[in-house]
């Protein structure tokens, strides 16, 4: 089943077209890899996606009552935010009993590797904020994750354990990466977005 398609979207900067008529559809259980060169449109149409930025055409449709989640390359937090507190903050998007909110963040906690959910992010290195920023997003169980480049900043154990929860889980997604190693082990599906095609992407299963 569709989870989500785009039909005819086209987006242009001042200095070039990024897309141009383009049509893809992503379905349900789906675990997509998603390449191109530098400029080839990736972190925008995940934004577009995501509804974050808008196209200059086209449309997006989203299967109904569909939650998708948007994990970005820049990892930002209100500061001194505990880092229990972000997970609770990012369950604020769906429609929840109050007493519900802290099983669930304190279950991703266990989930993430964290000890205290009470230390404050702003002591955290780069790899262990750039995991809660991966959890803020599937403490959420959304239907289907984006994911702009995940991989930044996770040490090698970081690394690990994403592979990992995501070879185990029944999510789909679709993300962006440079580690094709990582690309390789987690998705089932690659789609280049390159304007030297005719459709202005290539999609190959596998």
């Amino acid at each position: 089943m569709a989870i989500l398609a785009v039909r005819d979207l086209c987006k242009t900067y001042a200095s070039h077209d990024l897309f141009d008529r383009l049509s893809l559809t992503f379905h349900t259980g789906g675990r997509v890899g998603l390449i191109g060169p530098n400029g080839a449109g990736k972190t925008t149409l995940l934004r577009i996606l995501a509804g974050v930025e808008p196209a200059d055409s086209g449309s997006v449709d989203r299967a109904k009552e569909a939650h998708i989640a948007y994990l970005p390359q820049i990892d930002v937090f209100p500061s001194e935010l505990t880092v229990e507190g972000a997970l609770l903050s990012a369950l604020d998007v769906l429609p929840m009993e109050d007493y519900e909110r802290p099983t669930r963040a304190r279950k991703m906690l266990r989930r993430l590797g964290f000890e205290d959910g009470g230390i404050s992010i702003d002591i955290l290195s780069g790899g262990w904020r750039k995991r809660l920023a991966i959890g803020c997003q599937l403490v959420q169980e959304p239907d289907l994750l984006l994911m702009d480049e995940p991989t930044n900043h996770l040490d090698l154990e970081g690394i690990d354990w994403l592979e990992r929860f995501l070879g185990r889980t029944k999510l789909a997604f679709i993300l962006t990466t440079h580690d094709r190693y990582f690309l390789e082990r987690v998705t089932d599906r690659i789609i280049e977005i390159n304007p030297h095609y005719r459709d202005g992407f290539f999609s190959v299963n596998g």
